[in-house]
């Protein structure tokens, strides 16, 4: 069994500014060390992303499970998506608008997790810290849910 791949979903055949970056980025510290994996709509045109880098590989998956959030959330539920990649112990979820400063995922790798992601942040507990973002207004923080 392989140790890690990264899947990148990406939704249509263009390709935003902030995609892109992400999308170099990604090649750039992550791409060439694991297999890589883009999750498209089937009538999606790659060619904007291989103009980029051939790096990842393309899985195309049914164009209902990219109609909206909701709906790739639950391509991210289903047991097909999972299937596809289950010679890996480890799956890496980026996002096109993620931005990866370093490739330190070994350790995490290496560890005994199940799953890391963003936290819950819980008010009460952001009421009692001493960390700089507690100090934020709570409608800064809790504009957007998270996790």
């Amino acid at each position: 069994m392989k140790k890690l791949c990264i899947v990148t979903p990406h939704h249509t055949s263009q390709l935003t500014p902030v995609a892109e970056f992400g999308l170099r980025r990604l090649a750039a510290t992550l791409g060439l060390k694991y297999d890589w994996f883009m999750v498209m709509p089937s009538q999606c045109d790659p060619a904007p992303i291989l103009a980029i880098t051939a790096l990842p590989t393309i899985l195309p998956f049914s164009d209902d499970l990219f109609v909206s959030k909701r709906s790739a959330q639950l391509l991210y539920m289903s047991p097909d998506f999972f299937s596809r990649f289950k010679d890996y112990e480890y799956i890496l979820l980026c996002e096109l608008d993620a931005y990866i400063f370093h490739d330190r995922i070994e350790p995490f790798i290496q560890g005994d997790y199940d799953y890391i992601g963003a936290p819950w942040l819980d008010r009460e507990w952001l009421r009692l810290s001493n960390h700089w973002y507690a100090r934020l207004p709570l409608h800064w923080i809790f504009r957007e849910q998270i996790g």
